[in-house]
């Protein structure tokens, strides 16, 4: 994501990426190196922030460069974008520094207010020629062709496979973070073939699973989220009318680099949601099917269905 962000700017603007620069680094003093970049000679700097920035080597010499020249000249330098499903930022970051979530702003939207940024510090984006549009183009082809090619592949169905089990196990674990602090008491049901989940509390059931039908192609395959009225899925349980399905949502696995994987919605601009995402969403979907069928809040011609369960 960091690097697509970066290919949308990098003829326009030049940039520093530590990891595209770790060559250069090497053998240097590195730590003078990054208060030089972050403290004084970028016009902006943006940081891809997860919770456990700053508290690295590395990224601990970038806070503080950071805070150093915040110190004396405001935080108007530095722009943040949350990487993870908290949206967090750092505490120290005041209230009234604006930050991009990218769930929002999409990539390209990114990429937009960075280069306005950095017009509003002084900078001047150079206009691209056309050698160095078509050598965009070709670096944005290879990454469509690489991305079909690891979709069409055994590898593709198995990164697949691991972040579904990396899913599962962040919707088991968000569950009972919500069921302790709200006393809501949540049953769990993983069956046999360790690609569904079924988690049951106050009358009602969420449903989430993957559906792959070939072992070297992801054609066809998705993953589902739904909620259900009742206790559905559970093995030995008798069923005195069909299920009544309340919600339901299909995603598809992508990928933007086939090493940051995630799920993406069909037919949808949206940016590709990580397992932490959709672990949030699902919860989310539980809650809120849960509050509407205590105040009675759902629709009268609910669909009276006959579930599959994969």
């Amino acid at each position: 994501m960091v690097i697509q962000i970066d290919d949308l700017l990098k003829d326009r603007l030049s940039s520093f990426i530590y990891s595209n620069k770790q060559k250069e680094i090497a053998g240097t003093d590195g730590e003078k190196t990054f208060n030089e970049v972050f403290g004084k000679e970028s016009r902006i700097v943006v940081v891809f922030y997860r919770e456990n920035w700053g508290k690295t080597p590395w990224t601990r010499i970038e806070e503080t460069a950071i805070r150093n020249r915040a110190y004396n000249k405001g935080y108007d330098f530095v722009l943040f974008i949350p990487m993870e499903t908290s949206q967090k930022v750092p505490q120290w970051l005041p209230k009234t520094q604006l930050w991009i979530g990218l769930e929002r702003w999409g990539i390209s939207g990114a990429a937009s207010v960075i280069e306005a940024r950095v017009q509003s510090s002084g900078g001047t984006p150079k206009e691209e020629n056309a050698l160095e549009f078509a050598e965009r183009k070709r670096r944005d082809l290879e990454r469509i062709r690489a991305r079909k090619v690891f979709l069409e592949s055994e590898n593709g169905v198995q990164a697949a496979l691991k972040e579904v089990d990396y899913l599962l196990s962040e919707i088991q674990k968000l569950s009972d973070e919500i069921a302790n602090k709200t006393g809501w008491k949540f049953e769990i049901y993983h069956p046999n073939s360790k690609e569904s989940l079924y988690i049951y509390g106050c009358g009602v059931t969420l449903i989430v699973g993957w559906s792959c039908k070939y072992t070297n192609i992801l054609e066809g395959a998705y993953l589902y989220v739904k909620t259900a009225k009742g206790k559905v899925g559970w093995p030995n349980t008798f069923y005195y009318e069909n299920p009544v399905l309340l919600e339901e949502f299909m995603f598809y696995f992508d990928t933007y680099d086939t090493i940051s994987n995630g799920w993406k919605k069909p037919d949808s601009s949206d940016p590709i949601l990580s397992s932490k995402q959709m672990a949030d969403f699902s919860l989310k979907l539980l809650a809120n099917s849960i509050h509407n069928q205590e105040t009675g809040e759902t629709s009268d011609d609910e669909p009276n269905i006959e579930m599959e369960y994969e």
